[in-house]
């Protein structure tokens, strides 16, 4: 998702069914700001490839989303569903609402739900917008068993934490950050990890990992909110720079998970950031994954194609009618990343100038029903390369609303930044106390304009 600063992972599992809305998990929530989640969502829905799968746990533990609810009488969340660019990923494939989900997962004793009702009131509300859409399809959790879940969620995590010394990272001030955390942090990684994986029975549950990283600061039972561990780990008497090395330990086994649900939901990953900790994972999944280890090109010897346009704002396209603004995504959203595609893996003259017309008309298309906004000037830059392969896009701009990344104690998304396959880059000036974001993103299509 575009944010400030996200990283999506191509799973080498074909066909993929969409990008996994990362955003509305609940340990990843100091993150972002309300703001982010609300622009990765807009993001996500204009320009990424098949939709956003979002789990049906998230529905009922986001404070993101039930705020973007509460925020206007019909939201872009009701809108997708209501289009089908959102599709819900329930549990039990006798699962055909949200009423139903919520039974499920409170049968399943899932800690850490939104107090008292509501996650009702969430899911009588979007039942209300699924009623409305006319071909409501749902998505659910792989027919394996969860036992199978938790395993692969083990064996990524430790194939990120448990070795002698981190992965390996492009940039050198990243480098040193992890080196640094790594001799700061062994009984997180190893003893917290060993025990967790003995109290999971079989695999590996992250809500186990929480639990057991809180007895070393002072926490006694589960840990629902990852923020929890850091505001404990201060109370404890911990340097600040033992604080910054649990925050990055616990935003690479957030990283982890998502990488893992991701793969479980045959989805493109989701990264609330791309920093040390998602290169982490990035690095490990690679690794391990023959199928995207053998299909790596140097970027460096690949054509590119480069141009600037005139598109609406962020914020315009925030203040957007919801129905209105999607609609154009039915309209020519396809024939875009058609051409996206068709010009990666030949990228003639002739299949640029299909490129350049079709973008230029979405764009004009988005501009039309985005009424008296502020315009930004956009650089996009493709990439050519296989389809099949992991695609890389890196977006740098500045983000509206300050604050909206929380720094996890290292260097930050821009100092992390790789080589590019598509890339979009704001020319408005900044306004005072803007931050700069930076994203690196695994997919086919081009992101949104970010102010």
């Amino acid at each position: 998702m575009a944010g400030t600063g996200t990283a999506d992972i191509e799973t080498s599992r074909s066909p993929l069914r969409g990008t996994l809305f990362s955003a509305a998990d609940r340990q990843i929530e100091g993150l972002l700001t309300q703001a982010r989640f609300d622009t990765s969502l807009i993001e996500g829905l204009l320009f990424l490839d098949g939709g956003l799968i979002i789990p049906d746990i998230y529905f009922f533990i986001s404070a993101r989303l039930k705020s973007h609810l509460d925020s206007a009488a019909f939201s872009r969340l009701e809108a997708a569903l209501e289009m089908g660019m959102v599709q819900p990923s329930f549990r039990s494939q006798e699962t055909a609402s949200f009423v139903d989900s919520l039974q499920v997962v409170r049968r399943a004793g899932i800690a850490g739900l939104l107090p008292g009702d509501q996650p009702d009131q969430i899911a009588r509300r979007l039942d209300a917008a699924l009623q409305r859409a006319a071909d409501y399809q749902p998505a659910f959790w792989p027919s394996e068993s969860p036992t199978s879940v938790a395993e692969h969620y083990q064996e990524i995590v430790e194939s990120c934490l448990t070795g002698d010394e981190p992965p390996p990272v492009e940039s050198g001030k990243a480098k040193a950050f992890l080196e640094d955390v790594w001799r700061r942090s062994v009984q997180w990684r190893i003893d917290c990890l060993q025990r967790a994986v003995t109290a999971s029975g079989s695999g590996l549950r992250r809500g186990a990992l929480m639990k057991e990283i809180g007895r070393t600061v002072g926490i006694e039972g589960s840990v629902d909110d990852v923020r929890d561990l850091y505001k404990a780990a201060r109370a404890f008497g911990l340097a600040e720079e033992d604080v910054n090395a649990l925050k990055t330990i616990c935003t690479i086994m957030n990283n982890c998970y998502l990488y893992n649900q991701a793969q479980q939901q045959v989805t493109r990953a989701d990264f609330p950031a791309y920093d040390q900790s998602a290169e982490v994972v990035l690095t490990a999944g690679r690794l391990t994954d023959e199928a995207i280890r053998a299909g790596s090109t140097p970027r460096s010897e690949r054509p590119r194609l480069e141009r600037t346009v005139t598109a609406p704002s962020m914020d315009a396209l925030m203040e957007a009618d919801p129905r209105r603004l999607l609609g154009v995504r039915k309209d020519i959203h396809a024939e875009y990343l058609a051409a996206v595609r068709a010009w990666r893996r030949e990228p003639s003259s002739q299949q640029a100038e299909r490129l350049v017309d079709i973008e230029h008309a979405y764009v004009e298309t988005l501009t039309r029903n985005v009424p008296e906004h502020l315009p930004d000037q956009m650089t996009i830059t493709h990439i050519a390369g296989s389809g099949s392969e992991p695609s890389t896009m890196f977006v740098a701009g500045t983000a509206t609303t300050p604050g909206g990344y929380e720094d996890t104690g290292g260097p930050g998304p821009e100092s992390m930044m790789p080589e590019a396959s598509s890339s979009y880059r704001s020319h408005r000036a900044p306004h005072a106390g803007a931050i700069p974001v930076a994203i690196e993103v695994h997919r086919e299509a081009v992101v949104a304009p970010t102010s």
